[in-house]
């Protein structure tokens, strides 16, 4: 059976395993020019949640866990937008396992996230889309989204 919940402090050191080490990884596996899992932080992860609840930055996790096993994650923060009044509602990460990603398990955790953004005052709400996945284009599109930006990245080797 799966349980969703919203993480506790001591969740943060798998979560980070899972987020660094899975889905960057498989990120990573179709964008070389992104971080790679050894070049991420699990200490800085921790201290990222760890400033956010200090500073009283509206944020949540949730995990799927089966049989004890973290499964999957959804985390995100509400923040006013940087040049309007309005609060946006941003994704950090939404990633199920692969041998789980059959189930309603990513949908769960996608609706938990949205409610949980609606019910702290987001009016807007900013979902990631890796160009290389179309299913979660496709996926956000049928729940009402719409695409508004495309970013590039470059690695530069030594800051050249």
């Amino acid at each position: 059976m799966i349980t969703i919940r919203k993480s506790k402090f001591k969740d943060l050191p798998k979560i980070s395993k899972l987020v660094l080490g899975q889905f960057v990884k498989e990120i990573n596996s179709h964008i070389k020019e992104l971080e790679g899992s050894k070049e991420t932080s699990p200490s800085k992860f921790i201290e990222d949640y760890i400033w956010r609840a200090e500073e009283r930055i509206p944020s949540i996790i949730y995990v799927a866990e089966k049989d004890g096993e973290l499964i999957g994650v959804a985390g995100g923060s509400i923040s006013e937008h940087h040049w309007g009044n309005s609060l946006w509602g941003n994704e950090d990460f939404w990633f199920i396992k692969k041998e789980h990603r059959k189930g309603k398990t990513g949908l769960k955790l996608f609706n938990m996230l949205m409610k949980w953004f609606k019910d702290n005052g987001a009016t807007r709400i900013c979902m990631t889309h890796y160009s290389w996945n179309p299913k979660v284009g496709d996926f956000y599109q049928k729940k009402g989204f719409k695409p508004y930006e495309v970013n590039y990245v470059k690695e530069v080797a030594n800051g050249s």
